[in-house]
C-alpha cells in the first residue's frame, strides 16, 4: 500500500493485464479487493468519491483510477507485488530458512526474524541463539 500511495509501485505486464496500476483504486484492491473489486461495488466507488473530496479540500489535482471496478479482485500471480514476505524452514537438509509467499510467524521485514526462524526450527528456540 505504501508503495502505491507514494508512487514507488511499478506495475509489470501481469499487473497491467489485470488493470492494476499505481492508482487509488489499487489501494482499495489491497485492502478489500476480493469483495469490492471487479464487480462494480458501490463501496469501492464511494471510497473514490471520499478521496476526491479530500483532494478538493487540499486543492490537489483530480486523479484517474479512483475505483477498482475494472481490476480483478486480487493481485495476479507473477505481478510486481508477488514477492515472498516470510521465512520458513528450508527442507533441503541445510540449516537455513527460505523466503516464502505464504504467511509464517517470521516476516522478511522484521528485524531478526530470519535468526528466529533458524533458531526455532533448528535449535532450541530463540533463547539459545546468539
Amino acid at each position: 500500500m505504501h508503495d502505491v500511495m507514494t508512487g514507488f509501485f511499478v506495475p509489470n505486464s501481469n499487473d497491467e493485464a489485470a488493470n492494476i496500476g499505481a492508482t487509488f483504486g489499487t489501494t482499495t484492491n489491497i485492502i478489500n479487493g476480493g469483495h469490492e473489486c471487479g464487480n462494480g461495488s458501490s463501496k469501492a466507488r464511494d471510497r473514490g468519491v471520499f478521496y476526491t473530496n479530500w483532494l478538493n479540500f487540499f486543492d490537489l489535482p483530480v486523479e484517474d483510477g479512483l475505483d477498482c471496478a475494472d481490476q480483478q479482485g486480487n493481485f495476479p500471480s507473477g505481478g510486481a507485488s508477488d514477492v515472498p514476505g516470510y521465512w520458513e524452514q528450508a527442507w533441503s537438509g541445510k540449516t537455513e530458512c527460505r523466503p516464502v509467499g505464504y504467511q509464517t510467524p517470521y516476516a522478511v521485514t522484521a528485524r531478526d526474524d530470519y535468526k528466529r526462524c533458524v533458531c526455532d526450527k533448528f535449535g532450541s528456540g530463540e533463547a539459545s541463539c546468539p
